[in-house]
């Protein structure tokens, strides 16, 4: 709080948040690893226009490693503790070398492996000229060796990246692709139910005739004192005929019907074959006396009840195929098409099970 304008108290405003600091760049990392501070380094690469070989000469020249005092000649440096060492080097635990500064430290570790280092109060002697080429030669040398390691990192992550790339482009290939194949399947399945609908449509149209021709028929009969539903089936057959071949010929017929009614008759363990031929009966009377209703001429191949009473057992597929259904692969049904459709094949059909029926409950 604070005392403004006679005597009115005001919130101090908070200080504001101190900026980040920013990480140094890759250039100036390098030549901190060389032992500069990082003051110096930014600065020596300013003046150079961003170029390490010339920060590094700028750096060399100024003396910033960590072996740079900042001498002043003017001020005398105080008095050290007299507890207290001053380090004057650095020297290797593992070896005993000791080293002017952390730069030449750390070319050593570099070179031979060993990181131990502690400082040390022992003074080295000045360097020589030739001593001070090798140093600035070593340093170079490392320089040289870090910008080569960080190029090829460099080098490897655009690998790296340009590998993504390409997996992620590849990714989208696919999904386009699986895209493209499940739309050329839902257009194939509307094909496919557009057909399907059109065939029921023609069925359809097709019965609505038979029966109008049948009706007519069962009139002009009944007019006449004869009986009129056997008119009206004789005609509705003739009709559905006309459109297409018989389901077959009444000998072929009979003939498939016995060979059916043999291979059901073999199943008497638990009345298997009993209950298959029964089943067949009562489908085959539902469309003599049910000869236009759709839902009679289709029968679901996947359905359990159908399955366990009929399709299990031999002769049970044949003896529909006998009357005329056919096997509808991509419905999974049997269909009793209109040109199929035969009243005489499936009246003689539901004769002979019946009687084989009676044989087997009189036995």
């Amino acid at each position: 709080m604070e005392v403004v304008n006679g005597g009115v108290e005001a919130e101090t405003a908070a200080p504001a948040a101190a900026p980040a600091v920013p990480e140094p760049s890759a250039d100036t990392n390098m030549l901190m690893d060389l032992g500069f501070e990082r003051v110096a380094c930014e600065e020596a690469l300013s003046a150079a226009n961003g170029s390490t070989d010339d920060a590094l000469e700028i750096l060399l020249a100024k003396g910033s490693g960590d072996d740079a005092q900042g001498e002043n000649n003017d001020i005398p440096p105080p008095p050290p503790a007299p507890a207290a060492k001053v380090a004057k080097s650095i020297r290797c635990i593992d070896t005993g070398k000791l080293f002017r500064n952390m730069t030449d430290a750390k070319i050593y570790a570099e070179r031979t492996g060993h990181t131990n280092f502690e400082e040390s109060d022992e003074v080295l002697p000045e360097l020589t000229e030739a001593e001070k080429k090798q140093k600035v030669k070593e340093i170079r040398e490392l320089l040289s060796k870090k910008r080569a390691a960080r190029e090829l990192e460099e080098k490897k992550s655009a690998i790296d990246a340009e590998k993504k790339r390409r997996a992620g482009g590849k990714g989208i290939g696919d999904i386009r692709e699986q895209y493209e194949q499940a739309q050329r399947m839902r257009e194939y399945e509307k094909r496919k139910k557009d057909k399907a609908a059109a065939k029921v449509q023609r069925e359809k149209l097709n019965m609505l005739i038979a029966q109008d021709k049948a009706e007519r028929a069962a009139d002009k009969a009944r007019r006449m004192g004869q009986d009129p539903k056997a008119a009206y089936d004789a005609a509705l057959a003739k009709s559905m005929k006309k459109s297409g071949a018989k389901g077959g010929d009444s000998s072929a017929g009979k003939a498939s019907v016995a060979s059916a009614i043999g291979k059901l008759v073999k199943y008497r363990v638990g009345g298997d074959g009993l209950r298959a031929l029964k089943t067949l009966a009562k489908m085959i009377d539902n469309l003599i006396q049910n000869p236009s209703e759709q839902k009679f001429r289709r029968i679901n191949a996947q359905n359990p009840a159908f399955k366990k009473r009929v399709s299990a057992f031999l002769g049970g597929v044949e003896m529909l195929r006998a009357v005329g259904f056919v096997k509808n692969e991509e419905e999974h049904a049997l269909i009793l098409a209109d040109d199929k459709m035969d009243l005489e094949v499936l009246k003689s059909a539901h004769t002979q099970i019946i009687s084989q029926m009676n044989s087997m409950l009189h036995v």
